[in-house]
């Protein structure tokens, strides 16, 4: 088999990949700036809002949250905008990016390695128990977007009211 040296090394080519995708989302952000993101925002049907709180955040928190945001999946993909779009220099965008890059797929190519051989007794606990996990997930997105759309839900108007007693 192949010797768990290879682990870093691989993280390594996997981590320069995706440093260097994700500069190319960062220089159409940086280069299209605002308007270009926008139009692309309302063609992807992304809210302009959440845009500009994660503007916000890496104003806030700079190359950081570049860094952490590239070992969250689906974060991982967006970082790179509003890091082109607040114009953090080139350099530390690609350092901070390249090591949680480095960090995400050493990790992933570490537990590949790992778990290779027993893949098959972890792909039948997943297939016992995903339907569990994905009917939990549902149920609490479903609870979740009641909750935060109760106002615009005729049917749930008394979960808005307040100050009114249920009993009166």
């Amino acid at each position: 088999g192949i010797s768990p040296t290879f682990i870093p090394l691989a993280g390594l080519y996997a981590g320069l990949g995706s440093a260097i995708g994700a500069s190319i989302t960062y220089w159409v952000a940086r280069v299209g700036g605002r308007p270009l993101i926008d139009r692309l925002a309302k063609f992807f049907r992304i809210d302009l809002g959440y845009i500009e709180r994660i503007e916000e955040q890496v104003r806030k928190w700079g190359a950081g949250i570049v860094m952490f945001g590239r070992v969250l999946p689906g974060i991982r993909t967006l970082v790179s905008i509003p890091a082109g779009l607040v114009r953090i220099p080139f350099p530390k965008f690609f350092l901070a990016t390249f090591i949680g890059a480095y960090t995400w797929c050493t990790l992933l190519i570490g537990a590949g390695y790992v778990l290779g051989h027993e893949w098959m007794l972890i792909s039948d606990y997943i297939k016992t128990h995903l339907p569990l996990v994905f009917t939990l997930g549902f149920t609490a997105m479903v609870s979740y977007l009641l909750y935060h759309y109760r106002a615009h839900i005729p049917a749930f108007a008394w979960i808005r009211s307040k100050n009114k007693r249920l009993d009166s």
